[in-house]
């Protein structure tokens, strides 16, 4: 029995880690500390992915007991190691799970949710959104404010806050700089800065270093501001801001996309009303800006009636459209309501779409991420299962490496590593090279039932300890174990001589 155990821990060490520099097919990433698979009570799930640059952790949230003190049945935000050995499979960093809401005291998490993480580059500093008012001593406003997380450190600040006092209104929507230098949120406070007196939700900046913060708010726009800002999106050096605002278009409050530059603190307009609501993403150099629009008079050819991607480039003011097949045909159904991230230097964008006809063999249903390159044009399909075929649920919020190599996403789907039955949203990480095809020529309107490929067991619960359920993910790594198992029992049972 005591080789068994063994055998079992090295094959979960093997199958949840990645070689040195790469990442191999998809790894399961929102898992407890133990390496257990998550789950909860009704509704829980793991969302928002923020990777870091080298996809060698993730930043995410959960409902669910993702480490023995997390106690407070509400959403936490997380970190997830990616474990690594190198060529002659050393474990180089072991994979880990550590809880970034935590209490002030140390004990265990926030007494109230925590969620929309954004991570720096290095992933030491992750910013986040939080209701809970025991993070940090004196957090008496009652509602929801911007954390800061040194992982390296372990401190936790808050910087929704003026000098001395508390934030006289909820704050929101954190993004943090590549280098970890500034954070910008949107906050519906009035006393943050000092004449801040158009009575609705603005974008601000802080310098990290000296607390500095900075209030931006599109002067063009304030005529018609409707209900102020609503997301955010950093360049690397924190030099651009990317935000939308809540302005009156049409008849109904909808959002508008601004890109501010810090140097100058001017504000250009780079969409009007219907746009940005659901995704902002800002490149590296903060000269691309990718947002959702439900416009039709935005470019060209716009027929489709759904919402589309699209790319603003500031040199030139260039705006395209993005969701469209490799042959350019409109999708059939709405691009980006379910996020968009570009790669660093904007080559790379990764997006969610319900679209069925962007790639070939999309029979599922479903929304799912896609990968465009912008300088070949070549689109390719993330959200695949170990069966080479599309997930059979919804695929959405996804968080791209610098080199644009990595997909970090969440999805619903049960069959995208074999084994997955805790019925949750989960959050994955893929590396290229992706697919071409959602599925084969003949797929069926359905994908095929993942109940239909037995893997080896998984364990649930509590993070109760169970083994690692990376163990389920690659179908080679189990059939190894089998092997190996079978080998070892031969050998030991043989007869001496």
């Amino acid at each position: 029995m005591r080789r068994l155990i063994l055998l079992l821990a090295l094959t979960v060490c093997l199958a949840s880690t990645r070689s040195a520099g790469a990442i191999d097919g998809t790894i399961l990433v929102s898992l407890g500390a133990s390496g257990a698979t998550l789950a909860g009570g009704s509704g829980s799930t793991s969302s928002a992915p923020a990777v870091t640059a080298d996809a060698t952790g993730v930043a995410f949230e959960a409902l669910s007991r993702a480490v023995p003190s997390d106690v407070n049945a509400t959403t936490d935000v997380f970190f997830r190691e990616i474990g690594e050995v190198d060529a002659e499979g050393i474990v180089v960093r072991e994979a880990r799970t550590t809880l970034l809401s935590i209490a002030a005291d140390g004990r265990g998490p926030g007494n109230n949710r925590s969620f929309a993480p954004a991570a720096s580059d290095d992933g030491r500093r992750v910013a986040f959104a939080s209701l809970a008012s025991d993070l940090v001593e004196g957090d008496e406003n009652g509602t929801t404010d911007v954390f800061l997380r040194n992982r390296e450190a372990e401190q936790t600040l808050r910087l929704s806050a003026p000098a001395g006092g508390d934030a006289n209104g909820p704050s929101h929507s954190p993004a943090i700089s590549a280098d970890g230098q500034y954070a910008a949120f949107c906050s519906e406070a009035s006393n943050l800065v000092e004449g801040d007196d158009n009575g609705v939700a603005d974008a601000f900046i802080v310098e990290l270093e000296t607390g500095a913060m900075t209030r931006v708010a599109p002067a063009d726009a304030l005529p018609e501001v409707a209900g102020g800002c609503v997301r955010t999106a950093l360049s690397n050096d924190g030099g651009s801001l990317a935000y939308t605002y809540r302005v009156a278009g049409d008849g109904q409050a909808s959002a508008a996309v601004f890109l501010y530059e810090r140097a100058s603190g001017a504000s250009t307009r780079v969409a009007g009303a219907g746009s940005g609501t659901n995704a902002l993403a800002l490149s590296g150099g903060g000269e691309i800006v990718l947002f959702d629009s439900e416009a039709a008079d935005l470019v060209a050819g716009d027929t489709n009636r759904v919402p589309d991607l699209f790319a603003w480039e500031a040199d030139g003011g260039r705006l395209t459209r993005l969701s469209v097949s490799a042959n350019g045909a409109e999708g059939n159904k709405p691009s980006g309501l379910l996020g968009a991230a570009i790669s660093a230097d904007g080559r790379y964008v990764a997006y969610s779409s319900a679209a069925s006809n962007l790639v070939p063999g999309d029979g599922n249903g479903a929304a799912d991420v896609f990968r465009l390159d912008r300088e070949t044009g070549e689109l390719l399909i993330v959200s695949m299962a170990e069966t080479g075929v599309a997930g059979n649920g919804p695929s959405y919020s996804p968080q791209i490496t610098d080199d644009g190599q990595n997909v970090a996403y969440v999805s619903g789907s049960s069959n995208i590593v074999f084994g997955d039955r805790n019925n949750h949203p989960d959050i994955y990480l893929r590396g290229a090279p992706f697919s071409e095809r959602a599925g084969p020529d003949d797929l069926p309107l359905e994908t095929p039932n993942p109940d239909d490929f037995v893997g080896p067991p998984v364990s649930y619960g509590d993070d109760d300890g169970g083994l690692d359920p990376l163990l389920i993910g690659p179908f080679a790594a189990a059939a190894l174990a089998l092997v190996l198992i079978a080998g070892w029992f031969l050998l030991g049972r043989a007869p001496k001589a």
